[in-house]
């Protein structure tokens, strides 16, 4: 494996004991990410050098600013509000001098880019004087650049009372500390602030300033060994990098360290002056020797339970750790599961290992030890199908006291009893599950069912009719020894205990009827009753006198046998079968002086009825008759009539059109019709028209015109096409001239039409030579089809006079034909 390590230091070494205006500063940076590698790691080694202009870095161990520098407010150069991490002096300011506190750099070539790191605490809340933190949102520090000798200031970073960073100073004072508020920024802190690009000139000025404040008494902040860290010529003089393990002049190089290894980078200027050096890296070979906790033994009780363990203290393991539980788990900690076993003792293993691939493998034995058990279950049968089953559970080994939670069929399906027995039950699966202190157990039983099967019962074996329109009414009675609710089955259909046996209409007849019964256990039994149909009172036969042509005159009579005591006779006229009753009776067996239709005949004797019905003819009755033609057209059509009536000479005519006619003979009418009309003709016998009949027929009148819309008069309410259609006859228009020079306009020669379907075109030029020929189909809303301006080998045709001719076919298939003259302009 190889894995790149980089490593950082960071040691700013003088070349005089005290900063001055004439010093330069040496700053070396060794980019590091780990101590540790593993073993057979590369390990990649780079630092960045620097000897920094005058000015650039300063801190305030002698009291003063470099030259250049200024401050403003209430300004120290001492240790006023404690020491700071080197115990040396710093700069504090407050806002008991003149001026908004704050300090300024001279000007400085940066345009190489860099960073800026400085040192920075603020007083907490509430202190006493100058040791009086900011508390306000608007009361921090600003740090901002400049490029025009100090002219105009630009925000890089704002640093809030509250301990945060925000691109520049907010408006608004909101967001007051409390007093005694601790904040990242209430004690020294170092801060790396990369140079804005717009930043970057060869006169850039920095300024670290306090715009508001609360009073003289207040919102203190100190400020400790700035670095304007522009790195390179010509921000800066170019360094020469030596290390300790011999290698010079190079900023980095590879090593593969076999053990544990320390370097110092050593820092010289292009003449060979020292410089600094930077802090001892040190690069640690891990021997894969780290430590971690597991327990050896874990218990659960149950056969459903886990028990989670996990791999603890892991010490000297070089990151990052990765665990393979023989569970599947890849983290610190696994379930370990019974897996239903009881008692047993089961083994899981697990591999830690670290960053470098060391593997340590151990394992934690999983104690099964449950104790609680259902020795027997015991049953007492269902006894047919009542709810009288009972069941129990024998427990042993229990750790406490016992829970019993039974389920099954019954009702609710569970058993709230917490009882090891459960009685008046059904038939069916039940389930007991017993819980102690530590575990729960399950276990099933069936309840079976006895039956007995003592039904007894009384049912009719013969039942007797008269009449085919009775029933007779039986019914199961004296049932013993059965479990209700019964359920009956008669192959009447009925599904009650009592049903009626229909005759089905049979006169003479031997019928069977059957029933299946069960009771709620399902005891069964299946029985039947013999309905014996006999009819002895009969209507032997009907018959009739007819009515001579309209007149009463007709008569019927009944014949009967068979009757049981006196019978009693009734004629029925149904002149309205909708209304019965309406007509004539009689209670005599022969009714005379009648006239034509249907008449019902009912017989009864003491114990049934006979019905039946004849119908009394009228003999030559009027009959009416016509035809029409035609039955249908346009408006105005001629109609004529033919009488076809038979036995009379009296007829009236009502033609539906306003015309009506009283006539005594044969005589066929012609009649004009407009709209449409209903024709009736009655024929009757005489005047009082009491003996007649009617006929009817209907005249059917329609919208007729020209049906084709693409005619001039075309009628869109016309329902039938007369032949009255008129076309108009094509129209075609062309220019005379067109200029085909690619310019957009009239680039193309053609014919506007209207009332045209197809335009054939000939363009010949002056000699008569073919130019372009073509049958164009005319399509609504089509982009125009015309001559080009080409030749036919697709030349540009000459500037002149050319002869056309056409021929434009219209709707209705009529031609029109055309010729002239079109002038071809290309300029």
């Amino acid at each position: 494996m190889r894995k790149i390590i980089t490593l950082l230091s960071f040691l700013a070494l003088f070349i005089s004991g005290e900063i001055s205006a004439q010093t330069s500063t040496c700053v070396i940076t060794i980019t590091p990410m780990d101590t540790t590698i593993c073993p057979g790691d590369s390990v990649f080694i780079q630092a960045t050098a620097n000897i920094l202009g005058a000015g650039q870095a300063f801190n305030f161990n002698a009291g003063n600013i470099p030259p250049g520098w200024s401050a403003a407010g209430g300004t120290a150069f001492s240790a006023p509000c404690g020491p700071n991490p080197t115990n040396s002096p710093y700069y504090w300011a407050s806002t008991a001098g003149s001026g908004q506190p704050g300090i300024f750099t001279s000007a400085f070539d940066i345009s190489c880019g860099g960073v800026i790191t400085f040192d920075m605490v603020y007083a907490v809340q509430g202190g006493a004087a100058p040791c009086e933190g900011p508390d306000l949102a608007n009361e921090g520090v600003s740090l901002q650049y400049s490029t025009d000798g100090g002219t105009t200031w630009f925000d890089i970073i704002y640093y809030s009372p509250g301990g945060f960073s925000l691109p520049s100073m907010p408006a608004s004072s909101a967001g007051v500390l409390p007093p005694g508020n601790i904040t990242p920024y209430t004690s020294w802190s170092s801060f790396n602030v990369p140079i804005p690009s717009a930043a970057l000139s060869t006169t850039t000025q920095f300024r670290w300033i306090q715009f508001n404040s609360s009073g003289t008494c207040c919102d203190n902040w100190g400020i400790d060994n700035v670095v304007i860290n522009a790195t390179g010529p010509p921000c800066g003089t170019n360094a020469v990098v030596n290390w300790s393990n011999g290698l010079n002049d190079t900023l980095s190089f590879w090593g593969v360290p076999v053990g544990d290894t320390t370097f110092v980078a050593f820092v010289y200027d292009t003449v060979g002056n020292f410089q600094c050096q930077s802090d001892t890296v040190f690069v640690d070979l891990f021997d894969g020797n780290f430590t971690y906790s597991l327990p050896n033994t874990t218990t659960v009780y149950c056969p459903d339970d886990s028990a989670l363990v996990s791999v603890t203290n892991v010490q000297n393991a070089l990151l990052p750790v990765s665990y393979d539980w023989s569970t599947g788990s890849t983290i610190s900690s696994s379930y370990l599961n019974a897996a239903g076993t009881t008692p047993d003792t089961l083994m899981y293993y697990v591999d830690v290992t670290d960053g470098c691939g060391f593997v340590v493998g151990d394992s934690v034995q999983l104690v099964v030890n449950q104790t609680l058990r259902i020795d027997t279950m015991t049953t007492v049968s269902q006894v047919n199908c009542a709810p009288n089953g009972s069941a129990q559970g024998i427990v042993a080994g229990n750790i406490g006291p016992i829970n019993y939670s039974w389920t099954g069929p019954g009702s609710s399906g569970t058993y709230s009893s917490n009882s090891s027995i459960i009685s008046s039950v059904p038939t069916g699966w039940y389930y007991l599950t017993v819980t102690d202190n530590v575990c729960s157990v399950s276990d099933s039983v069936f309840i079976d069912s006895v039956n007995v099967d003592n039904l007894t019962y009384n049912l009719v074996d013969s039942a007797f009719l008269y009449c085919p329109t009775d029933s007779a009414q039986v019914q199961v009675t004296g049932i013993t020894n059965a479990t209700l609710p019964m359920t009956y089955n008669w192959s009447t259909g009925s599904t009650t205990n009592s049903t009626y046996l229909p005759t089905n209409g049979n006169e003479q007849e031997t019928i069977v009827y059957y029933v299946t019964f069960n009771d709620a256990c399902g005891l069964s039994r299946t029985d039947s009753v013999v309905l014996v149909v006999n009819k002895l009172l009969n209507i032997d036969s009907l018959i009739q006198r007819p009515t001579t042509t309209c007149n009463f005159d007709g008569e019927v009579a009944g014949f009967i046998s068979g009757s049981t005591g006196t019978p009693q006779y009734l004629w029925q006229e149904y002149i309205d079968f909708n209304n019965p009753g309406a007509g004539g009776s009689t209670t005599t067996s022969t009714w005379n002086n009648i006239g034509t239709g249907w008449y019902y005949f009912t017989v009864t004797d003491d114990v049934c009825s006979d019905v039946d019905s004849i119908y009394l003819d009228l003999l030559d009755p009027p009959i009416a008759s016509f035809t029409a033609s035609p039955q249908d057209g346009c408006a105005g059509m001629f109609v004529s009539f033919t009488n076809n009536s038979q036995n009379t000479n009296n007829y009236y005519w009502d033609f539906g059109n306003g015309n009506t006619q009283v006539t005594s003979t044969m005589n066929g009418y012609t009649q004009q019709y407009n709209n449409s009309g209903q024709v009736m003709l009655i024929a009757y016998l005489d005047n009082s028209q009491t003996c007649s009949d009617t006929a009817y027929i209907d005249i059917s009148v329609v919208e007729c015109g020209c049906t084709d819309p693409l005619a001039i008069n075309y009628n869109p309410l016309a329902i039938v096409d007369d032949g009255s259609c008129i076309y108009p006859i094509p129209v075609v228009n062309a220019p005379n001239i067109f200029t085909p020079n690619g310019d957009g306009s009239n680039d193309l020669f053609f014919f506007t039409t209207i009332y045209t379907v197809q335009l054939e075109v000939t363009i010949l030029n002056r000699w008569g030579n073919l130019m372009y020929e073509e049958t164009i189909p005319i399509v609504q809303g089509a982009p125009p089809v015309g001559w080009d301006g080409k030749s036919p080998n697709n030349t540009d045709a000459q500037e002149g006079t050319y002869f056309y001719k056409y021929k434009a076919t219209g709707i209705n298939g009529d031609e029109v034909s055309g010729q002239g003259f079109l002038q071809l302009v290309r300029q």
